[in-house]
């Protein structure tokens, strides 16, 4: 039997053992401009990007970077420890 996967399950899967994900992580910061920092980069996810589907995908992994971050807030909060 197998359990359903957590939110903070699905995070992991992408956040930390995800190649992909990885992949992508690094295409995205090396399109940040020198000088800017991550902070202005989350905010502003597509500077440096041409195509639609460049900025989607950008737009995309923030937003699962905060979903991830957001979990990891509330799972703290619940004082369930991550596994």
């Amino acid at each position: 039997m197998t359990a359903d996967p957590s939110v903070q399950g699905l995070a992991d899967v992408f956040f930390g053992q995800n190649v992909l994900y990885q992949a992508t992580l690094e295409w995205w910061r090396s399109h940040r401009p020198a000088g800017m920092s991550t902070s202005e980069h989350m905010h502003n996810p597509t500077v440096g990007l041409e195509s639609a589907a460049e900025k989607a995908l950008a737009r995309a992994l923030v937003d699962l970077i905060y979903l991830a971050a957001q979990t990891r807030l509330v799972e703290r909060a619940a004082g369930r420890p991550r596994s």
